[in-house]
């Protein structure tokens, strides 16, 4: 396996939710998962805490100032996917932080460093389902006895999915999640990715074949910045 070069990504991380909880047990997997895949190089990012919180209407949360400075990673208490998540978040802090011009979200920026990562996922296929859902109004879903059922397309959330930095941020989850092999990671991944009977199916993941050429122009980004071998 690779070994991390520069900086390591957990460093930036002074304060952890306790060890004795279950969200602090898979925030440090999932920190140990990324340190195993790739470093920051000569970048020295921010020291901010990663914090347990108790908020229902989100999984988690990266804060920032107005300004652009780090403040904190929130990861929701009762969440069903916490390690997911802590990557994900992480993967808004480096994308602010580090990819591009600090305070800056390079996903948004049009770093040129990003290029092959962002056509990768608009050739994607889930990225294509988003396009798609986008221009409909209605969604078809099969129920487990064979029936089909149809639902209002939610309009607002898929113009969330296809967000540039929420698209890097589900990317960057799903590369720690595939590159490191963390057990616990991927079986958080297979339930994301997972269609439900008689629910509508909104594309948050790729499946395997069709993220691979997306972790590939990730492996290309992280070379090219000195993170990784």
């Amino acid at each position: 396996m690779p070994q991390p070069l520069g900086h390591l990504v957990s460093n930036a991380f002074p304060t952890l939710p306790s060890v004795t909880t279950v969200t602090g047990s898979e925030v440090r997997r999932t920190l140990r998962a990324i340190d195993s895949l790739h470093g920051t190089g000569t970048k020295r990012l921010p020291l901010i805490p990663i914090e347990e919180e108790v908020n229902p209407t989100r999984f988690g949360a990266y804060a920032r100032t107005v300004r652009g400075q780090a403040v904190r990673i929130a990861v929701e208490r009762d969440g069903d996917h916490k390690g997911l998540t802590t990557a994900h978040e992480i993967g808004h802090f480096l994308d602010h932080q580090a990819l591009g011009v600090p305070g800056e979200f390079a996903s948004t920026a049009m770093v040129t460093q990003m290029t092959r990562w962002r056509r990768a996922v608009e050739r994607s296929e889930a990225t294509s389902l988003l396009r798609g859902l986008a221009r409909a109004h209605r969604v078809a879903a099969p129920d487990a006895d064979g029936s089909t059922v149809f639902f209002r397309v939610d309009s607002t959330y898929v113009g969330f999915l296809m967000r540039a930095p929420e698209l890097w941020a589900r990317s960057y989850a799903q590369y720690v999640a595939t590159r490191s092999g963390d057990a616990i990671l991927k079986a958080q991944l297979a339930v994301a990715c997972e269609r439900l009977p008689g629910m509508p199916y909104y594309p948050e993941q790729w499946d395997d074949d069709d993220f691979a050429p997306i972790a590939e122009a990730i492996d290309e980004l992280f070379r090219g910045k000195g993170w990784r071998r």
